[in-house]
This record gives structure tokens, C-alpha cells and sequence, in this order.
């Protein structure tokens, strides 16, 4: 995951501006959810959310941001509820023995 900084950047690169502001928002509950919060705002429906404050540039600002976070993608909110099916199977598969690596997301049995 990116830093805010390097979100920042990418976006006065791309658009002229940084959209701190839409960055703050996007990874608002970070803190609070660890790598969850992206499914909170990381898809598509968050970059509509984010066009409704700060309009279309905004939008745009958005999108860089979750393509970086998100491989070059922009998910479909539903796209966090298979990944949590299948993260939820893989526990259960393995008595819970399954940790996310933090460097790639992949999953892997400990």
C-alpha cells in the first residue's frame, strides 16, 4: 500500500494537485481496519462517492489512488465479499492456520 505522500504525488504528477483531501478520505479507516478499510471505499462505488464532494477531477484522484492500492484495478465493492468468502474458506480448510502476506496480499497456510 501506498503512502499518503506518494499518493499525493502521483496525483500533482498526473492532475496538477494532490487531492490530500481525497486521499485522507479514501483511507480514512486504516487505523481502525488495517488492510480491510480498502473495502470500505477502494472500488468503484468509492470513486462515485468521492465525484459527489470534490467532483469529477476528484474522481479522477480516486481512481489513481485505488488503481496504485489495488494493482492497477478498480474493484467492484462485491469483489471484497469473494475475497472474504474465500479467505473465510481457506481458515476453515486450514483449523486457521492462514495469514495475508503483507508484501504481495497473497494468502498463504502457516
Amino acid at each position: 500500500m501506498a503512502k499518503h505522500e506518494e499518493h499525493c504525488a502521483d496525483c500533482m504528477r498526473e492532475l496538477g494537485q494532490t487531492y490530500s483531501e481525497v486521499h485522507s478520505f479514501l483511507d480514512k479507516f486504516h487505523r481502525e481496519l488495517g488492510w480491510s478499510h480498502r473495502m470500505v471505499l477502494h472500488h468503484s462505488f468509492g470513486i462515485e462517492i468521492v465525484r459527489r464532494f470534490w467532483g469529477d477531477k476528484g474522481a479522477l484522484a480516486a481512481e489513481i489512488h485505488i488503481r496504485r492500492d489495488c494493482d492497477g484495478e478498480v474493484p467492484e465493492p462485491e469483489d471484497y465479499l469473494k475475497a472474504e468468502e474465500i479467505i473465510n474458506m481457506r481458515m476453515w480448510k486450514t483449523k486457521g492456520k492462514v495469514k495475508v502476506d503483507a508484501q504481495d496480499g497473497w494468502l498463504s497456510e502457516w
